[in-house]
């Protein structure tokens, strides 16, 4: 029924990727995500009619769901609709995430043909991102790139936009910024031209 999905860090080499032991299993679907989060471990709550109680408790959570799974997916939507409309600085053969003991990033295109690899950090918070964001995925490059001789490139999505030293931080390094209103302009214009993505 595809409703369960195998990941793989999109940094394993595809020689490795079918055996690879450090897999992640997710729900395909978004509804049936929401549900087992945060609706089933409530029941009892929502039988009891505790409608106040409910949304308390799933206040102080869902925007850290929403961050760590709707707008990384989006965001990596984002890339694949780029990389298909030739507007990623190398063609794209994976995209996915990367998870190891040393480091963790949100999103991650590669071509291993070409060795090039593009990073990225997704960030759904209230408030402008601000140039530690840039620098401490910059800093991470050495624990995630396959090797020296490989091109990187960053990409950097924020519901809120980013301030102006992190503009700065980022144009030092030749990251794309994207933020909500850019990704959504850039969703609804390949759906009106499917050409696009």
């Amino acid at each position: 029924m595809h409703l369960v999905e195998r990941r793989i860090p999109a940094t394993i080499p595809p020689k490795q990727r079918q055996t690879n032991k450090r897999s992640r299993y997710y729900l395909r679907d978004p509804y049936l995500r929401f549900y087992f989060r945060f609706i089933e471990p409530e029941l009892e709550t929502i039988e009891f009619g505790e409608v106040d109680l409910l949304w308390q408790r799933l206040k102080d959570q869902f925007r850290a769901f929403i961050g760590a799974t709707t707008w990384e997916e989006l965001s990596r939507e984002w890339l694949i609709m780029q990389a298909n409309a030739s507007g990623l600085p190398f063609p794209v053969e994976l995209v996915g995430s990367h998870w190891a003991k040393d480091a963790q990033v949100d999103v991650v295109a590669i071509n291993w043909r070409k060795k090039a690899i593009l990073l990225g950090e997704c960030k759904w918070g209230n408030h402008v991102v601000g140039r530690s964001v840039i620098r401490e995925l910059v800093g991470k490059t050495a624990q995630v790139v396959p090797g020296p001789e490989w091109q990187v490139h960053y990409a950097f999505f924020a519901r809120q936009g980013f301030t102006e030293a992190a503009r700065a931080e980022a144009n030092a390094v030749g990251a794309l910024l994207v933020d909500l209103k850019r990704l959504d302009g850039d969703s609804r214009q390949a759906m009106l031209n499917p050409r696009l993505g």
